[in-house]
């Protein structure tokens, strides 16, 4: 019961409709007994009301609950039916509340199942080769023109054969583990479900019974599968990955409070304050000048063993594998994506070799490659009050 109240002292702080529902395991019926009235007394000190009022377990007691707000009319109806293959009976209830709409989601994309790719790596290759060695040569230019050249003609050809498009789709989320027979089972059993409550025959409801047994193993099975099968060839990484999945920790929640230009700042704030206070504590401790710098003549008893006068060029077998050894991830900031990029590897070699040979000649790190895309992330989420803090739940 302590814990119980802890949770509705948690749910307090939401916003929005409430409404629990499920097995509490307390024969409300009886409100004589004393875990029922400390029960009812608690729902009562929250403002809480439940509204079944007909037994809904096979021992004729009410355990089953639909728990609303006492100031809010929002369950109308509230109906206890049959038994469902199960030893607890059906609860009905109409809500006050619409239906929220179906989520869609914008996206852009490229339609890669279509393209003509001995075309694109052929308008690739000549575009390439003719227009950089027309423009640069083999001499040294400026990398930041040689690059934004190599993105602008990429993405010309990448646009002939596959426009990007923006389209709407509705967003149906689907566990990974559900598969055709998981599809077949589950329609199955809801065809025996509608032939069971149509004709009320215990032949019906027994094939029902049955079918639903059945599907809950295959359920089963499957995902046990799935999990095996993933944990099986995953390392160190992965599986803590899938435990959080398995446990549902991989919900991402960010503060409501800030728009994400306020939010952004604050990340940005909260780093830098914390670069500026680990300097402060390091010149604390070690009683440093805060005005100390280090000189060249502080180093005249250290031996050199090796100078490093510049940077060795790149050969474009080197290249090579690094890009090959690379997965297949992308960034919406590249002008190809990876696993592209590898099938044209030949046409695209050189350009690629020359952009960083020119750009370990002349000591610039092309600016285009210095943007990213941060994604915001929070360790945990805490509670104060109303509001959710923000120091020291950041993490890079």
């Amino acid at each position: 019961m302590e814990e119980f109240n802890d949770f509705l002292q948690e749910l307090t702080l939401l916003s929005g409709k409430l409404v629990l529902l499920g097995d509490f395991n307390f024969h409300v019926d009886e409100p004589e007994r004393s875990d029922v009235s400390s029960f009812l007394t608690l729902l009562d000190s929250f403002g809480l009301k439940q509204h079944v009022d007909k037994p809904t377990h096979r021992s004729d007691h009410i355990i089953d609950l639909i728990i609303t707000c006492d100031d809010e009319d929002l369950v109308r109806l509230c109906d206890v039916g049959l038994y469902h293959g199960s030893d607890h009976r059906i609860i009905r209830s109409t809500l006050q509340q619409r239906k929220p709409p179906p989520l869609r989601v914008k996206c852009t994309m490229r339609d890669f199942r279509n393209t003509d790719s001995l075309a694109l790596n052929h308008d690739l290759n000549v575009q390439l080769n003719s227009d950089m060695n027309l423009q640069f040569g083999d001499v040294n230019h400026n990398v930041n023109d040689m690059l934004e050249h190599f993105n602008n003609v990429s993405l010309n050809v990448l646009d002939k054969y596959a426009p990007s498009a923006t389209r709407s789709r509705l967003v149906r989320p689907r566990p990974p583990w559900y598969d055709e027979q998981i599809r077949a089972e589950k329609l199955e059993h809801r065809r025996l479900e509608r032939k069971w409550m149509k004709s009320k025959q215990d032949d019906d409801r027994d094939a029902y019974r049955k079918q639903h047994v059945h599907y809950i193993k295959a359920v089963e099975a499957s995902k046990k599968q799935y999990y095996y099968e993933k944990l099986l060839g995953a390392g160190a990484k992965e599986t803590f990955q899938i435990i959080g999945v398995l446990l549902n920790q991989s919900v991402r929640i960010l503060p409501t409070l800030y728009t994400p230009d306020v939010l952004s700042n604050k990340f940005g704030h909260f780093f830098t304050e914390k670069v500026d206070n680990i300097r402060a504590s390091i010149i604390s401790d070690s009683n440093v000048d805060s005005n100390f710098y280090c000189t060249d003549d502080m180093y005249t008893d250290v031996v050199i063993q090796n100078d490093l006068v510049c940077f060795r060029k790149l050969t474009q077998k080197e290249v090579r594998n690094i890009i090959m050894g690379c997965t297949n991830k992308s960034c919406h900031l590249d002008c190809l994506p990876t696993w592209l990029l590898k099938e044209n590897i030949d046409v695209v070699l050189p350009r690629i070799t020359q952009i960083v040979n020119t750009s370990i000649t002349c000591g610039v790190f092309p600016d285009y490659l210095k943007q990213a895309i941060v994604t915001q992330s929070l360790k945990r989420p805490l509670w104060t009050g109303m509001n959710l803090r923000i120091t020291g739940l950041f993490q890079i």
